[in-house]
């Protein structure tokens, strides 16, 4: 074994600085995997690897109480690569574009971020020497301008990897956390992870697995989903942009779940849950929780932890501005929406015929209760609005109350005037306690209620139109007395 002195003296000091910055794990992390896949995936070292059955980058990752060790099978480095892996921003002089090792910066910062020690040891293939070198933090606050560099010889020109060790933890990886992190890097890298050019192993026997989302089903039964492409000029700089997007199954509210879109340079995502809101909307929107999608930004720049865009000074708004443009996601949007409203007027059958048996249930208690009788005249309940407005569906109700039988006819409406009320019980004409309740959809509190719990929001107005008849038909007149009626008749109810 020999000893040489590799040179660490640009920004030896600045990569203290990393430790205050409290970077998200998965931006830790990725740039480990970047490195080894980087090292594998180039085409020459690729070739080579895959002439001894190698096919595939294999990274184990164990996490202990105080340290974390990384491991790969890629081609390893030679002596010129583990010179430059240990000085900050040193990259390849046969860097190629499209790199994902692209700052040569990623493996210090990384490191530094999660201990106050590090090593690195490495071999490449067809070499007969093996490279190792520790960085502490005491050798940075010293500004030092070099480290040990143990070079073991004759060593077996068959092996090839990479091992990153890091003692002295500063953070602490919890049970959660760790979750969170095998979750996002499988979103990060699932394109890699589908077609088996990568694995990503945290021992002892979790692996990261990607499960792609469900999308909606169009009624031939096919996904909803389209392919879409532009490209904008900013600067006098042409940008290409590419990819595809769909509308989820289910609705997505989280933060970091799947709705938005994934905005991805070379196979790996940058930025996740992209949802400017002048394309997806407010949060509560559909297209906000529903829309999601990926979109290829090869040729853009990011920052040096390519955990974002470099792109504030204009170029991201002239990008949002192409994708609101853009016909195939305009009409996907336009699309969500047109669904949202179909859902919120159109429930299905099924579920038309369980509201209806749950709601029948619950208002059978009614019927012991007998009516009051005043001295007043009752004000004629015939007196009521007429039914005017056609509705294409209606769900049915029966109700005895006060030993008379009221006929519902549950309906939706859209009424886009922001006069129109936001209930309506109506007398339906020709017909003896037969009364539609029409319900206006564009009002928030029907459609927070309609998205939440349609059966509560179901048995809400029809206490609504009881207590209003009710009274009505009693001859109680003041506001009073139609609170009363309505105490009464929620009381009574046991569902």
């Amino acid at each position: 074994m020999r000893h040489e002195k590799e040179s660490i003296e640009v920004g030896s000091s600045i990569q203290l600085q990393f430790q205050r910055s409290q970077l998200p794990l998965e931006s830790i992390f990725k740039e480990f995997i970047d490195n080894s896949l980087q090292s594998f995936l180039t085409p020459e070292n690729r070739s080579r690897l895959n002439k001894i059955g190698i096919t595939k980058c294999i990274i184990k990752i164990k996490i202990e109480e105080d340290k974390i060790t990384i491991s790969d099978n890629a081609f390893g480095m030679d002596h010129e690569s583990f010179r430059r892996s240990l000085k900050l921003n040193e990259r390849a002089k046969k860097y190629a574009e499209g790199s994902l090792s692209e700052f040569g910066m990623g493996l210090k910062y990384a490191a530094i971020s999660l201990g106050n020690e590090y090593t690195i040891e490495s071999t490449s293939l067809d070499n007969d020497e093996k490279y190792k070198a520790t960085i502490t933090s005491e050798l940075l606050k010293q500004n030092s301008k070099d480290v040990d560099n143990e070079i073991e010889e004759d060593y077996s020109n068959d092996s090839h990897f990479t091992t990153i060790t890091i003692r002295h933890l500063i953070r602490k990886i919890t049970a959660f956390s760790l979750n969170k992190l095998i979750n996002d890097l499988s979103k990060i890298y699932h394109k890699y992870l589908e077609n088996e050019e990568l694995e990503i192993l945290f021992l002892p026997n979790k692996p990261v697995k990607y499960s792609p989302p469900e999308l909606w089903i169009n009624e031939d039964g096919s996904e909803y989903q389209e392919d879409f492409q532009g490209e904008i000029t900013y600067e006098g700089i042409k940008y290409v942009y590419y990819g595809w997007i769909g509308i989820l199954k289910v609705a997505d509210t989280s933060k970091n779940g799947v709705a938005g879109f994934s905005l991805f340079k070379h196979k790996r995502i940058v930025m996740s849950n992209y949802r400017p809101e002048k394309l997806f909307g407010k949060a509560n929107s559909f297209p906000y929780q529903r829309i999601m999608g990926e979109i290829n930004l090869n040729d853009w720049p990011v920052d040096f932890n390519k955990s974002s865009f470099t792109w504030n000074d204009g170029l991201q708004e002239y990008f949002i501005d192409a994708l609101v443009e853009n016909p195939v996601v305009k009409k996907m949007i336009k699309k969500s929406n047109e669904l949202r409203k179909n859902q919120a007027m159109k429930p299905s059958k099924e579920k038309q015929q369980k509201s209806a048996e749950k709601l029948q249930k619950l208002f059978s208690p009614l019927a012991t209760k007998k009516r009051t009788v005043l001295k007043e005249e009752p004000v004629d309940s015939k007196k009521a609005p007429a039914y005017v407005d056609l509705v294409e569906e209606t769900q049915p109700l029966q109700v005895e109350y006060e030993s008379v039988v009221y006929n519902f006819q549950i309906a939706y409406s859209d009424e886009q005037d922001a006069t129109k009320k936001w209930l309506v019980v109506e007398a339906i004409p020709e017909s003896k306690n037969e009364y539609l309740i029409k319900i206006n959809n564009n009002f928030e509190i029907f459609k927070k209620l309609k998205s939440t719990d349609n059966e509560l929001m179901q048995t809400f107005v029809v206490v609504i139109a009881l207590a209003q008849l009710s009274s009505i038909t009693s001859g109680y007149l003041d506001s009073y007395k139609f609170v009363n009626k309505m105490n009464e008749i929620i009381s009574m109810l046991k569902g």
